[in-house]
């Protein structure tokens, strides 16, 4: 779903061009203190980290005051594990099983729906 909204933006982004309407979107990660993580008192995956609300909303922020069409929050860099896995999708699905992503994320799923 997070995918789709980016593509989405992207090409609502370039059919703005020129309007004077901007558009940004803010990617966080597994976010501490709020939301759907916080409801379920999931602890993210140790690799990944999460980041507090406070550094969300500062994001926000930040797009919108510098138009920067995309911000992502993280507390550690992202980008570079993306992009290996846009040129190795094989190694990008291996590699969230191995750091406890997959299980994480059904863990929360699962509790999502019976807790």
């Amino acid at each position: 779903a997070k995918g789709a909204l980016i593509n989405w933006l992207e090409a609502l982004h370039a059919e703005l061009e020129g309007t004077g309407v901007k558009t940004s979107i803010v990617l966080p990660g597994y976010v501490s203190g709020a939301g759907f993580f916080a409801d379920l008192d999931a602890p993210p995956p140790r690799v990944l980290g999460a980041s507090p609300v406070a550094d969300v909303a500062r994001a926000v922020v930040r797009a919108i005051e510098s138009e920067r069409q995309e911000v992502t929050v993280t507390p550690m860099p992202i980008r570079p594990f993306l992009a290996l896995c846009a040129l190795a999708p094989a190694w990008g699905d291996r590699v969230p099983k191995r750091l406890g992503v997959i299980e994480a994320q059904r863990w929360m799923a699962d509790h999502r729906h019976t807790g």
